[in-house]
């Protein structure tokens, strides 16, 4: 290798030398100590803005009292939420709003604020954000010859005082992640003394700190709960208008308002909108440039409908006590509604179970169909009887309709039978069109003469299923059928057609069905060409697509979906062009200054040759120098884990923590083929397990950046059930998490409300009587003396679905077996925990458990259950 001359040996020396002073520099301003005491030096400030005092503050009120300064402080209010951004306005997408702007304080850490000239008072916003890595202490000191408040992440902690200046010290608990720190102030123009703050903070434990006016975050639990949501869309028949459904919930409480809105087709006016009202299930009328809704009173309901062009309404039906959904025919000349006729009530506190099912407090209860002529206002009852009937769609001439009735069998998996029944409504003749042990969904044909049917692989014999006759088909794969009304003859036409079926629509113009569907962890749209027998994937601007309908003239679609990465929105396709414009996207300004790590597909080739599907998520300032701890998550049950946004174990939150994510879809999942499918039959596990470990193995060896130290994993329900396994089998975890996990497949099998039902496929013909190598072996309560990671046990108090003893036996064992284990019951929660205060716990919970144990961080685990001496 060539030398280089001695004058580029010395410059190069320099450079180097000056690299590293500035990487020393830069450290020392985020890398504090314990006891370093720092001045919050780089602000974003708002303009002064003036405040006039109300007419005759200075006179008494009825109590004898004026308005004191605090008072006038007190009562000037702010927007609802504020998300300082530099050169962005306080109030977004309002003309006029004033612009933030960033500011230096002086060395000694005051910030000199312009009051304004011609005002009595003015009041302003000085804002600035505080970053840590872990939980930490600190104490603030606030001063300001102005009256002067701090809130930290929307929450007061320094409340302005009576005096005119302020000097106050608090300390204050900080989680990890980044958080806004607001101070306001207002000032008196006529004081002689300058206007100036300070805040001064000092770190009381060890950690990592950084103040900046950068206004760039991680995703965090505001983002993860609070704000808009856009839950679902839909277009009408002509085209000409949308509907858009929303959903806000508001911190610090959690309550949550949802709306409908209706705008134009190329115009973003606002037609109709039920926000603050008591209009719900708004939906579009089929024949008229109108919306029908239903509201409620007195426990009664009453349907309107309202034109969007006048704002007229109509009242349509009134009292309608004990209704529930409820269908317009295509005309809108009729509807059919269901009704619930509840069981008698019995207070003698003893119930005979009348079967499995009994169990269900809702059970007993049966729904039947109403038909409603809306020329005549006459109400006329369609079904009776011990079973309840379920409307499936109305024929296009609204003269027939289809609906579909079940009742349990227990003579044979899956211990159910299912009618699909065709109704003339004229007549009141009855067809059964198929009987069947599997329960499915139907559409008529626009020219009425078929069905388009969802349903199991097996729900027209073997005609679904593409496994032999020995092999056991997954019946959570979906597959689509046409069905002849004529000849009553079924044809698969997904058949070999790798994704699951989620949801079917006719095209009315070219008389094609298209599909939502599974495709491994995306879902897309898909048309099936009925000439050709082709399916033709249709490109979405989104990772998993929630929501589609198309326009009565095949023309256009709307669609609503998320991504990995960006949260839900809905868009139109032309149908001829295949354009798609975005037309809703709520979430976009509160995301703006979001960053998010990369998200990077991994596939792991198993020993036996298959390919399975993963995906990492990166923390958002990765460096591949660094070693990051890992979070492996997974379901391992028939669902595969998607790529949408949030979620429940939100990837995105986990990464944001620091955390490389792996997300690894073992074999039975559905999307991927019926053979693929059919490995979760009969497996609990068995397969699966060495799976997730093997892949787990093959990722950190791939990856140097990934510390195979600290590597933890997490699953809910079956996912649950997993983790609990995987710590029979495998100490490569440093720490696991099982939320709703089932320890003893027989328990779960005989007490989960569903738990017979669920077994039927994932145990088909296996009992505990007869399969001990699944019902024993495959639990891992029976190994519960091989667990040696840390495991924490989660579950809510009211799950019907996994009861909460899946996890206390569990529990019971490894404290009688001395292990490292904790037992967490959220309560009056079920399967899922959706209570808002009690979700933002149990998310915490699950960072700090993995704090403690993968970045050795007990501190946070600590705060939230501090060590009781019982």
């Amino acid at each position: 290798m060539k030398q280089l001359p001695i004058a580029l040996q010395n410059k190069f020396v320099c450079f180097i030398a000056l690299i590293f002073f500035t990487l020393t520099i830069s450290t020392r301003a985020i890398s504090q100590e314990q006891n370093d005491t720092f001045y919050a030096d780089q602000w974003l400030i708002l303009p002064a803005q003036s405040y006039e005092p109300p007419l005759f503050y200075q006179q008494e009120d009825t109590y004898g009292d004026t308005l004191s300064l605090k008072n006038l402080f007190d009562r000037l209010g702010l927007p609802a939420q504020v998300n300082p951004i530099d050169g962005k306005p306080l109030v977004t997408d309002q003309n006029g709003s004033p612009l933030w702007e960033k500011q230096q304080a002086s060395k000694s850490g005051e910030l000199i604020l312009k009051p304004l000239k011609n005002s009595t008072y003015s009041w302003t916003l000085a804002a600035g954000y505080f970053e840590t890595d872990r939980l930490i202490n600190l104490t603030f000191t606030l001063k300001s010859s102005a009256m002067a408040s701090l809130a930290v992440d929307g929450q007061t902690i320094i409340e302005a005082s009576n005096k005119a200046e302020t000097d106050k010290t608090l300390q204050h608990t900080f989680e990890p992640g980044k958080h806004l720190i607001l101070i306001k102030t207002m000032y008196a123009s006529a004081s002689d003394d300058d206007w100036k703050l300070s805040l001064k903070y000092e770190l009381k434990s060890k950690g990592t700190i950084n103040w900046s006016a950068d206004s760039e975050k991680h995703m965090n639990m505001g983002l993860l709960l609070d704000g808009i949501r856009l839950t679902s869309s839909s277009i009408h028949f002509s085209g000409k208008y949308l509907m858009l459904n929303y959903s806000y919930t508001h911190a610090p409480e959690g309550k949550t308002e949802n709306w409908t809105e209706v705008m134009p087709m190329n115009d973003e006016s606002i037609l109709f909108s039920s926000r603050h009202s008591d209009k719900k299930q708004i939906r579009f009328h089929p024949t008229a440039d109108a919306v029908i809704y239903r509201v409620s009173s007195n426990g009664t309901n009453s349907l309107w409908q309202e034109d969007l062009l006048t704002g007229k309404t109509k009242l349509l039906l009134e009292e309608l006590k004990d209704a529930g959904n409820i269908q317009l025919s295509p005309k809108g000349n009729s509807l059919v509604y269901s009704k619930q006729f509840k069981e008698k009530e019995d207070n003698t506190g003893v119930k005979k179970h009348e079967g499995m099912p009994d169990r269900w407090p809702w059970w007993r209860n049966r729904s039947q169909l109403f038909l409603v002529d809306l020329q005549t206002g006459t109400h006329h009852q369609l079904t009776a009887g011990n079973l309840s009937s379920q409307f499936q769609d109305f024929s296009p001439e609204g003269n027939k309709i289809l609906f579909s009735q079940s009742k349990p069998d227990y003579s044979e998996r899956p211990y159910s039978k299912s009618w699909m029944i065709l109704l003339n409504l004229k007549s009141r003749k009855a067809d059964t069109l198929w009987i069947s042990n599997y329960g499915s969904s139907a559409l008529f044909s626009p020219d009425g003469k078929q069905l388009l049917v969802t349903g199991g692989p097996l729900l027209f014999g073997q005609s679904g299923n593409t496994l032999s006759q020995n092999d056991i088909p997954n019946d959570y794969d979906t597959q689509a059928y046409l069905f002849d009304l004529k000849t009553k003859n079924s044809i698969p036409l997904s058949r070999n057609f790798h994704p699951k079926i989620l949801d079917a629509r006719w095209n009315k113009a070219n008389g094609n069905p298209y599909f939502l569907v599974q495709e491994g962890s995306y879902q897309r749209i898909y048309l099936f060409d009925i000439t050709t027998n082709n399916f033709l994937q249709l490109q979405q601007p989104a990772d998993v697509v929630k929501h589609f309908n198309m326009d009565y003239n095949g023309q256009l679609m709307i669609a609503d979906g998320s991504s990995v990465s960006s949260p839900d929105k809905a868009w139109i396709t032309d149908l001829n062009t295949q354009q798609t414009k975005i037309i809703s996207d709520p979430e976009a300004n509160f995301f703006e200054d979001v960053v998010f790590g990369e998200v990077k597909d991994w596939d792991f080739i198993t020993a036996t040759g298959d390919t399975l599907d993963g995906h990492i998520y990166y923390p958002p300032d990765f460096d591949p120098a660094k070693k990051y701890p890992v979070i492996v998550y997974y379901y391992g049950g028939t669902n595969p884990i998607d790529r949408s946004f949030r979620g429940r174990y939100p990837k995105n939150y986990f990464a944001a923590h620091g955390y490389l994510v792996y997300v690894i879809i073992p074999s039975g999942a559905t999307g991927y083929g019926q053979e693929f499918s059919a490995r979760h039959v009969n497996n609990w596990g068995k397969t699966v397990a060495d799976e997730i470990i093997n892949g787990t193995k093959h990722f950190y060896r791939s990856h140097p950046y990934a510390d195979s130290n600290a590597i933890g994993c997490i699953g809910a329900s079956y996912g649950g059930f997993m983790t609990m396994l995987l710590t029979t089998r495998t100490d490569i975890f440093s720490a696991a998490i099982a939320h709703a996990g089932i320890s003893s497949i027989s328990s779960y099998w005989g007490e989960g409300y569903w738990g017979y039902l669920y077994s039927s496929t994932a145990t088909a013909n296996e009992f505990p009587w007869n399969s001990p190598k699944i019902y024993i072996d495959q639990s891992p309560l029976f190994a519960a003396d091989k667990i040696n990671t840390p495991l924490l046990l989660l579950h809510g108090g009211s799950d019907t679905n996994v009861p909460p003893g899946e996890s206390i036996q569990l529990y019971t064992a490894l404290k009688l077996l001395g292990k490292t284990a904790e037992y967490i019951e959220i309560e009056g929660q079920d399967h899922h925990i959706v209570d808002y205060k009690k979700r933002q716990l149990w998310q915490k919970s699950i960072i700090a458990w993995f704090d403690r144990f993968l970045k050795d961080q007990p501190a946070w685990w600590e705060s939230l259950y501090p060590e009781r001496k019982l």
